[in-house]
């Protein structure tokens, strides 16, 4: 009865019970279960690339527009506007300036106005700053101060993705 079992060697912790413990998978990142984990940038599913502003960058300056023709996410801090196909700003993220995209989804503060088809403001999301979206999730814990609209068709929150062109 409390006999060795040949498959448990005591010099190894012992595995949880099956259902018990943190997923062997990471939970996507627009689940709002708790305890849910996001997968690292560099450990992304999807097909697209993904551009990362590390913890340790800040971008400012006059008339700064940053645009990602795919997802980029946020972990520094950007005094400017972002525009790109998905946009997270991430938990140590800070955005002042408005942020477009075709999925918006907040862990950080952004303090400014957000456009998107899709929005999600996350338990850890500070947001100061009017949002368009054709669907928006706030989480229980999310901090937000604006106002809320639907946007009447897509075209009303389709990001503009062409590159800023520099003025000679």
């Amino acid at each position: 009865m409390f006999g060795r079992n040949p498959t448990n060697d005591p010099s190894k912790p012992p595995a949880p019970p099956t259902g018990v413990g943190p997923s062997p998978s990471p939970t996507p990142a627009g689940s709002f279960f708790p305890g849910a984990t996001v997968s690292p940038p560099q450990a992304a599913s999807s097909g697209s690339s993904l551009s990362v502003i590390g913890r340790d960058v800040s971008i400012s300056g006059d008339k700064i527009h940053v645009v990602c023709q795919s997802r980029l996410q946020v972990d520094g801090e950007i005094i400017g506007d972002l525009s790109g196909r998905e946009i997270i700003v991430g938990e140590g993220g800070c955005v002042t300036g408005s942020v477009s995209a075709e999925t918006v989804d907040v862990r950080g503060k952004v303090d400014g106005s957000i456009r998107g088809a899709a929005v999600s403001l996350h338990p850890s999301a500070r947001v100061n700053g009017d949002i368009v979206h054709q669907t928006l999730a706030i989480s229980e814990g999310a901090h937000f101060d604006g106002r809320v609209r639907r946007a009447k068709d897509a075209s009303e929150v389709k990001p503009d993705l062409a590159a800023a062109k520099a003025s000679g």
